[in-house]
């Protein structure tokens, strides 16, 4: 069999390690069943209901790394909104304190952050809570011992972003209106930096790699 130039090596190798190293941690959530987002009928305000079966507001559908389908989670407001502002068929507004919680389960031992919406947004049919993906989780704390939810408590710029829609189309302005009542189902993205350590043993490793190979090469 041929073999490899070195320095093919070596450049298949960083590319790994950069690949690896640059990629971040992520998740991917939908409401449940019988969640919602709701906008309640009170002036400037929105919260999220869970499901009356699980008590849950959303479930994980899939990570990476692989390791929190199926997971289910909370999120506890309620949410204040400031002055709606108007560009077109765009409005949006400020999310104001104080802040609420995201909680993600294990099964047993919850991860759980103060989340930040930064703002809302609305735009024909189509709505959005943090739309520009700002890092918006702080505070996070873990003491079970899933690998994943251990990185995303470890790594830096958390960030979740949700997604909701209403048909016929809502404006953001009728959804803050003092006496409307609506709900609607919703999807999101977690997005995280892995811990600065992490991508040191990833270094390590491409290292090794290269030495490996360096050595078969000369014996």
């Amino acid at each position: 069999m041929k073999k490899l130039p070195f320095f093919a090596v070596v450049i298949a190798v960083l590319a790994l390690f950069t690949q690896t190293a640059t990629a971040g941690i992520s998740f991917n959530f939908v409401s449940e069943p019988g969640a919602w987002m709701k906008f309640d009928g009170t002036a400037n305000t929105f919260d999220f209901s869970p499901d009356p079966v699980s008590f849950a507001d959303f479930s994980i559908t899939g990570s990476s790394p692989t390791g929190l389908a199926t997971f289910k989670g909370t999120i506890a407001g309620p949410f204040n909104v400031g002055t709606v502002s108007t560009f077109g068929p765009l409005q949006t507004a400020s999310v104001l304190l104080p802040l609420g919680t995201f909680v993600v389960l294990d099964g047993a031992t919850p991860l759980t952050a103060t989340l930040d919406w930064v703002d809302i947004s609305t735009y024909g049919t189509a709505g959005a809570l943090n739309a520009l993906g700002t890092a918006n989780l702080t505070g996070i704390t873990y003491t079970g011992s899933n690998s994943v939810l251990n990185a995303i408590k470890n790594g830096t710029g958390q960030t979740l972003s949700l997604s909701f829609s209403f048909t016929p189309a809502k404006t953001l302005t009728q959804l803050m209106a003092d006496g409307t009542l609506s709900r609607t189902s919703y999807s999101g993205t977690f997005y995280a930096v892995p811990e600065p350590s992490s991508v040191a043993l990833l270094g390590m490793g491409a290292l090794g790699a290269l030495a490996f190979v360096w050595r078969r090469r000369r014996s």
